[in-house]
């Protein structure tokens, strides 16, 4: 992983709480790879354009102003047109869960659920994150449905 990249995230224990606001940021200029299952559930569903190949996987189709292919706006909100078959990695998102630290960060990322410790953080850009003190709601509902999201990996 790039510095950079590393720069754009922050551990959970800098996070009071999250929640999805529909801004729509997440889906600007974004680069979202399809695994093989959800290629093949969505090409054939929403059609050839729908998707676009790269080198080694593919991806959902970013048209020419940098919108995903199944962004919609509603009045000041946007709406993902699959929100029900959503990519994992649109659903895990602002979230990273890793078994290992990274992103020049440990301590502060360490979060213990059940017997295994993981390491959490989240895109800093996102306009849902409240920073601060975590909530008990974020520790205790927020966090582990994204660690679970993440050992489910689909």
């Amino acid at each position: 992983m790039s510095s950079t990249q590393g720069e754009s995230l922050v551990p959970w224990r800098l996070v009071e709480n999250w929640r999805c606001v529909s801004c729509g940021r997440c889906c600007i200029n974004h680069r979202v790879p399809l695994l093989f299952k959800e290629y093949a559930r969505i090409e054939p569903k929403y059609g050839p354009r729908s998707v676009e190949p790269g080198e080694k996987e593919f991806y959902l189709r970013i048209l020419p102003d940098g919108r995903c292919f199944f962004l919609s706006k509603r009045g000041t909100l946007f709406i993902c047109r699959i929100h029900d078959e959503k990519p994992y990695a649109c659903r895990m998102f602002p979230f990273r869960v890793s078994k290992t630290a990274k992103y020049g960060y440990g301590e502060p990322s360490f979060f213990q659920y059940g017997d295994e410790t993981f390491n959490v953080y989240l895109e800093k850009e996102c306009q849902g994150i409240v920073f601060g003190e975590p909530s008990l709601e974020f520790i205790n509902r927020v966090i582990p449905r994204f660690i679970q999201l993440y050992l489910s990996g689909c």
